[in-house]
């Protein structure tokens, strides 16, 4: 996790955001007001789909069936194949 003032982020803008996309890195900028986060959309839009799933109780309940060996489902759209019927 990276951590940076605003005015260095300013200064360092293209870099700091380089090393979040290319090292899947958070970035924290800190402010005197408030701290923000910076991440790679495509890690914000996984964490989004996550905070989803979980969400969803039947989905939940479904991906943590398993025997002892292996899970139940093979992926995720095996999982909500078996929901829709």
């Amino acid at each position: 996790m990276l951590v940076t003032s605003l005015s260095n982020f300013k200064k360092n803008t293209k870099s700091l955001l380089k090393s979040v996309k290319s090292n899947f890195e958070e970035l924290i900028i800190t402010t005197k007001e408030a701290n923000y986060v910076v991440i790679e959309q495509n890690e914000y839009n996984a964490l989004m789909e996550t905070l989803y799933l979980m969400k969803d109780k039947e989905m939940m309940e479904a991906l943590n069936s398993k025997d002892d060996k292996s899970t139940k489902y093979d992926s995720i759209g095996d999982a909500f194949e078996d929901l829709g019927s």
